[in-house]
């Protein structure tokens, strides 16, 4: 994984992830999406996550970990890998100014993928919010 650039906030003790989702996480419990080049949440999205607070708390229960994946467009910018961290560190944020410890969330920022346009580009920008089982 690259390293955090001087915008990041400082780094997190994580455990690493292999690109492809792996038998232990589950499908995406949650996805919040973004404008082109944009790393702050609209209006929606965040309710979207205040909305999904309990479910996490309860899906959390027994040995799990809220994995917050940054995504972002190959077009969005000069550094697309950057701005995907930067969404997933601020969605991590979010959860931790709303009750989740720290030893309870990982982030990770993906690079961008291919080029890709209209409704495609648009499901690049997200995060996702994953639970991983040991």
């Amino acid at each position: 994984m690259p390293a955090p650039s001087a915008h990041s906030p400082q780094p997190l003790p994580a455990r690493p992830l292999a690109p492809s989702p792996s038998p232990a996480l589950s499908a995406a419990a949650v996805t919040v999406h973004y404008g082109k080049g944009v790393a702050a949440l609209g209006a929606g999205e965040l309710q979207k996550l205040r909305d999904a607070l309990p479910r996490l708390r309860q899906q959390l229960k027994g040995n799990a970990l809220i994995v917050v994946q940054g995504y972002a467009d190959l077009d969005e910018g000069p550094s697309p890998d950057t701005l995907a961290r930067t969404r997933a560190n601020r969605v991590r944020r979010f959860l931790e100014q709303n009750g989740f410890e720290i030893r309870e969330l990982s982030s990770v920022g993906w690079p961008a993928g291919t080029p890709a346009s209209g409704a495609a580009a648009d499901a690049m920008r997200r995060v996702e919010l994953v639970i991983e089982r040991d």
